[in-house]
């Protein structure tokens, strides 16, 4: 499989989709405030889980989508590393940079001391929540955790397969196959609670989810393309049942809780894929402008808006009520999310094209663009 450009253009579906998801993150993260307020409100959802796992079906679908351009190409160290570099740039500098203002807010904002700062050891080499849910500091971070090994074990594994193995397709199938079985027969055998499901290890089925979306949309376009509106049809109902299933009082150690409504709620997105891959905007409304603005600040909302809910809670809530914390979580998510991007997160992706090793192995996609094929 030959090299192929990386794509410049955006894709106002995946725009939309990744939109969508950091919304329900934040609507998640929202309503907390609602809760701690009014405890006896029902029924409440944490949507945020919902938000998370499509965020993690279009890493899916993204990445899947790089690797295959790169193809066999994978097997030399030197395009694997450009991969690494790429990825590196993109996710970890506003990570480490949210580190260290979540150790700045605890001491100085909280005034809760750190009762070691051995405390900040594990999210500086994404152990916070390999194998168990992780502690409060940053704890949205768990699933940068997820996405960040995933980055960096799945070329490795192609990489090394690609010695033996010769043809990328095989290779990739093969790990998308085990990635997708074994979360959801861990989760199945293990039945862990909401927090301890935080853990890597329960969410490689949905990341496998969308690394099958993309190989189907790279060795079958015309089924891909077909298909769009009976697969996003049956994906919307999938999403439904899955919202439906968890606002209901359900028996939350079941196996259709922990291992069933996860893997058909990943199932349900990346049945989406195929339609808002081929989504393209109509014109330059304000809707079409205001999702890509909010998919190009997701990253940056993702890091800012728990963080905000709390202060909104501790600082806001007491003093000008609920209604006014959650304006002002939302707000200063927003303010602050376009102001990171603008002048600290657009900067250093745009570094990518000046670096060798990234240009010449295109492992990366321009900051511009959106997953699509």
């Amino acid at each position: 499989m030959g090299r192929i450009p990386p794509l410049h253009r955006r894709i106002h579906g995946l725009d939309v989709l990744r939109s969508l998801a950091i919304v329900l993150v934040m609507i998640g993260h929202a309503g907390q405030i609602v809760q701690f307020r009014f405890p006896a409100v029902t029924p409440y959802v944490n949507t945020g889980s919902f938000g998370v796992d499509l965020f993690f079906v279009l890493s899916g679908f993204l990445i899947g989508g790089i690797l295959l351009r790169l193809g066999e190409d994978l097997r030399s160290p030197r395009t694997f590393a450009g991969f690494w570099v790429s990825r590196a740039l993109r996710t970890l500098p506003s990570y480490y940079l949210f580190v260290a203002v979540n150790a700045a807010v605890r001491l100085l904002v909280y005034r809760f001391p750190f009762q070691s700062w051995r405390t900040v050891a594990p999210y500086l080499v994404f152990g916070q929540s390999l194998f168990h849910r992780p502690d409060w500091f940053f704890v949205e971070s768990w699933s940068l955790c997820v996405e960040e090994w995933f980055y960096l074990l799945l070329p490795v594994a192609l990489c090394v397969s690609l010695q033996f193995v010769r043809r990328m397709i095989p290779a990739y199938c093969a790990f998308v196959a085990v990635m997708i079985a074994s979360s959801a027969c861990l989760r199945a055998a293990l039945r862990p609670t909401d927090l301890e499901a935080l853990a890597v290890v329960y969410h490689a089925d949905a990341l496998g989810l969308g690394l099958a979306a993309a190989v189907i949309a790279a060795t079958m376009p015309a089924l891909w393309r077909r298909s769009a509106p009976a697969l996003a049809a049956l994906g919307a109902a999938l999403a439904a049942f899955t919202y439906a299933y968890t606002v209901r009082r359900h028996d939350e150690g079941s196996f259709l809780a922990c291992a069933a409504v996860p893997l058909l709620r990943a199932a349900g997105y990346a049945l989406l894929l195929p339609w808002a891959a081929g989504l393209q905007a109509a014109g330059r409304g304000w809707f079409e402008a205001a999702a890509a603005a909010v998919a190009r600040w997701s990253y940056s909302l993702y890091l800012t808006n728990f963080l905000f809910s709390v202060v909104s809670m501790l600082f806001v809530m007491p003093r000008f009520g609920v209604t006014a914390a959650v304006a002002a979580m939302l707000g200063a998510s927003l303010l602050a999310s376009a102001a990171l991007y603008r002048w600290f997160e657009r900067p250093v992706l745009e570094m990518r094209g000046r670096i060798a090793i990234c240009r010449e192995t295109r492992a990366y996609v321009p900051f511009a663009a959106t997953p699509a094929r």
